[in-house]
């Protein structure tokens, strides 16, 4: 579509005013009439012009995209036409894209290209899709301009948040884990593989003697082992109604899929195998147990779409799946949320019987302001029922988290800021006390 340009607007609009004065000054009638007759005839030259003169124009999708992360996405404009010209970009935002900028726009010699780039921060992660990015093109004096629709940007997927697993890298080659909270555990017990023989000291338990490598050696041998490796940890993630509840500027899913994330590469540092199901009414996902990098990126991209849903969670679904789908004994992380009484008491008849092959921990966000109300001191009436509606809170809580635990679950209760680190330590805690 071809547009009146800016200097045909504004000529346009002098020519109006010679019009309103050529009622009082007849004189100006024929001045009025040849500008009228030069401006309709630049701007239909300029038109003309603007139908013959082409720029390609390719979409530059971001090679990846990470919640709160900037990256940058745009196009590249070429210039094939044997005039220079100005190419303008309109691009609108979702909600969930934040940017600073929604136009940009460049002057093209012939035969020249340029990238336009935009520096944009994904709000959030899962499935998204850019609308249609508008384009302009108008020569050096711009007495037309022609609007076109540039090419669609392809669907993109914005990946969870990567700071924590950058993080944990960091301070495990600096060996400074316990900056985050993630604290070193003292193996208990023998372990289960092996891992050298060396020579018995006095610190060495009897049992412990290598008889064999002791007769070969003519000394006394002792065989030192470590935490079983290549264990099956599954992570079992809860995108029913609750879930979506907010927790500051995100959801409980949110901070959900984060811990996941971090844990499923921790997992992998520990040569263990890592499974997904993610469940709400019905089963969407469910990964075997896998270990790797690809394992752990197909974790994280199953992750990414996860949507909460206005559903109830099926428990006895979950808990069928690991009973038929998962039967070796695994470390079960079920991320789900604990403030309905009905859906805790649905979970504790249907789930756990069916979960006893696994060691089940269950983790759940504790909500800060209710704690927060809890401990704080009333200020005046309206604050001392907030403070007792809060403590009755609080106590039915934790009446709903001794049923869980007398039932046989393991149950894990974080703070959103500090959920990653929370689930990371009770991992290692498994670990370290061989209780799978």
């Amino acid at each position: 579509m071809t547009v009146p340009g800016r200097l045909t607007i504004y000529a346009a609009a002098l020519l109006v005013a010679l019009s309103l004065l050529a009622v009082v000054m007849p004189h100006l009638a024929l001045l009025t009439f040849i500008g009228d007759a030069a401006l309709l005839a630049l701007a239909v030259f300029d038109a003309l012009l603007l139908r013959r003169t082409a720029v390609e124009v390719h979409p530059i999708p971001p090679a990846r995209m990470v919640a709160n992360e900037p990256c940058d996405i745009g196009y590249r404009a070429v210039n094939t036409s044997r005039h220079t010209l100005c190419f303008l970009l309109r691009q609108t935002w979702p909600t969930e894209i934040r940017c600073a900028e929604e136009k940009l726009s460049v002057t093209l010699r012939s035969g020249e290209q340029t990238d336009l780039l935009f520096n944009i921060i994904p709000a959030q992660r899962g499935p998204t899709e850019l609308p249609i990015a508008q384009g302009a093109m108008q020569l050096a004096l711009p007495w037309a301009r022609r609007l076109f629709p540039l090419p669609p940007m392809p669907p993109q997927t914005v990946f969870p948040a990567t700071d924590g697993i950058r993080k944990y890298e960091i301070l495990r080659r600096h060996r400074a884990l316990a900056q985050v909270g993630v604290h070193r555990l003292r193996l208990v017990g023998a372990g289960r593989e092996f891992e050298q023989l060396r020579d018995y000291g006095p610190d060495d338990e009897y049992r412990n003697i290598n008889w064999k490598a002791t007769a070969r050696r003519g000394k006394l041998v002792a065989t030192t082992y470590q935490t079983e490796r290549s264990q099956d940890v599954i992570l079992c993630i809860d995108s029913s109604r609750m879930m979506g509840t907010p927790a500051g500027d995100k959801t409980a899913l949110d901070y959900a899929v984060d811990a996941a994330v971090v844990l499923a590469h921790a997992s992998s540092r520990q040569q263990d195998r890592v499974g997904l199901i993610l469940f709400s009414e019905t089963l969407q996902t469910a990964l075997k147990p896998a270990t790797g990098a690809r394992a752990v990126a197909d974790v994280v991209r199953r992750l990414a779409a996860a949507r909460s849903t206005p559903v109830y969670p099926s428990f006895g679904l979950l808990g069928e799946a690991l009973r038929s789908r998962f039967k070796r004994r695994s470390m079960v992380f079920l991320f789900t949320d604990l403030n309905d009484p009905q859906l805790v008491s649905n979970m504790r008849d249907n789930l756990l019987p069916a979960a006893r092959r696994h060691f089940l921990t269950i983790i759940s966000l504790r909500d800060a302001l209710i704690d927060r109300v809890a401990a704080g001191a009333p200020e005046n009436s309206r604050g001392l029922y907030q403070v007792l509606a809060a403590n009755a809170l609080t106590q039915e809580r934790q009446q709903t988290l001794a049923q869980l635990r007398y039932a046989g679950a393991h149950v894990l209760q974080a703070h959103a800021d500090s959920l990653s680190m929370a689930v990371i330590n009770r991992y290692l805690e498994i670990k370290a006390r061989q209780q799978l």
